[in-house]
């Protein structure tokens, strides 16, 4: 068994230990970080699993059982992934993202000065303006984020592995040669589903 074999088994026994959804979308995260940061895997494979991730998040906060809110970096992760899927060229996951990022929108428990609140629902639109997107590219060139305005786009996956703004500004895409899963990875999100299923 490969080195990445045994991290995906170990990261479905610790998931499938959870007793929240919360935990095992925390969980999901640190694996995709860290396999991002050690390139064990590549950014297709993460922004699935981040996608997986973000399945057990929204569970922590549609179902009363569990408590969970919504706040800011929730609604950058869901734009992140809408923005993803469009650079993939995958039209119902981008369909899907903003199906669930006017969702979360509209139960958003932060309500304060935020770049991207002022804007949210016209990034969710079918077609996002150039002015948005130059927007973010804005943002992620300045240097000088304050704390306190945060948190931003680049703070949540894909952090500084795509630039996906600035990739759709120009009118491209991801080659379809960039879609590879590994069996590992697939097996991997299999089991995420199953888990997510008995919760």
């Amino acid at each position: 068994m490969g080195l990445l074999e045994e991290k995906t088994k170990a990261l479905i026994e610790c998931v499938g230990a959870q007793t929240t959804p919360g935990n095992c979308s925390m969980e999901i995260g640190v694996f995709v970080s860290q396999g991002l940061r050690g390139k064990e895997i590549n950014l297709y494979e993460a922004y699935l699993l981040s996608g997986m991730k973000m399945e057990f998040t929204r569970l922590s906060y549609i179902q009363p059982a569990w408590s969970g809110g919504v706040r800011i970096s929730i609604l950058l992760e869901l734009l992140n992934l809408r923005l993803l899927a469009a650079a993939f060229e995958e039209k119902s996951e981008e369909v899907r993202w903003t199906g669930y990022a006017k969702e979360a929108y509209s139960m958003n428990q932060e309500r304060r000065p935020h770049y991207i609140l002022d804007y949210y629902q016209e990034y969710l639109e079918e077609t996002i303006s150039p002015a948005l997107l130059q927007n973010l590219k804005d943002v992620r060139a300045n240097r000088s984020k304050p704390f306190d305005n945060g948190p931003y786009h680049t703070d949540v996956f894909p952090y500084s592995q795509c630039k996906c703004e600035e990739l759709l500004l120009q009118g491209k895409t991801f080659p379809h040669r960039n879609k590879k899963v590994c069996s590992a990875i697939e097996n991997l999100l299999v089991q995420l589903i199953l888990i997510l299923e008995d919760l």
